[in-house]
């Protein structure tokens, strides 16, 4: 048999198929109340579920979860509102925990956190431009639950980066960048609001240097 359907008070409750005729049921589909559904697919053929879809009575999908490293478990899961989705969450480590969720607006990417050292915390938050884009970036890069580091991008390539080293809440080192790399770079080393130092590059890496050598916000040094 390449068609199986189970039947339970005179209506279909649940069926396997086997479209490639291979001896296995690639797709199981069982009812649930109202007319909901859940679908199981075994996309590489090799008897396992690789994704696990739900309906809603609509007919419109309202949860869908993947198995992409074929370990038998879901990595990632997304949950839609209609058609387009509304939050996907993945799990690259297996633990049940999803580290990688990324929220949605009409269909399109806003806001994006990661756990990339997979300890609970947030690490990175990218916001996302209308163009899908990455906009702006918040980075915890030392793993004290600060996002000191913030990347400002346009149409997807870096900009400008500020990093908070004293944990103020003020940027006191500041890189702008053109074509992908640093062409001025801003400190303030005493954390006084004034930036001491200022290097512009320049061609061939040539550099000029401002220094501000009293902290009167006036250039005493080129």
């Amino acid at each position: 048999a390449d068609v199986v359907a189970t039947y339970a008070d005179g209506k279909i409750s649940r069926t396997e198929q086997d479209d490639d005729f291979d001896g296995l049921f690639e797709k199981k589909v069982a009812s649930g109340k109202g007319g909901s559904q859940l679908q199981e697919v075994d996309k590489t053929g090799d008897g396992k579920t690789d994704l696990w879809i739900t309906l809603g009575a609509d007919g419109e999908v309202s949860r869908q979860e993947e198995d992409r490293d074929f370990d038998g478990k879901p990595d990632v899961i997304s949950r839609f509102e209609g058609a387009p989705p509304r939050r996907s969450e993945e799990d690259p480590d297996g633990d049940g925990e999803a580290d990688v969720v990324v929220e949605y607006q009409g269909g399109r990417k806003k806001i994006q956190t990661e756990d990339r050292d997979f300890d609970g915390s947030v690490d990175v938050v990218t916001h996302f431009g209308d163009d899908e884009k990455p906009a702006r970036l918040e980075e915890d890069s030392d793993g004290d639950g600060r996002r000191e580091t913030v990347s400002f991008l346009e149409t997807g390539e870096l900009a400008r980066t500020e990093k908070d080293r004293d944990g103020d809440r003020q940027a006191d080192v500041i890189a702008t960048y053109v074509d992908g790399k640093i062409s001025r770079t801003e400190q303030d080393d005493d954390f006084d609001g004034v930036f001491e130092k200022k290097v512009a590059s320049g061609k061939g890496g040539s550099q000029l240097q401002e220094v501000d050598k009293n902290g009167d916000g006036k250039t005493d040094l080129w």
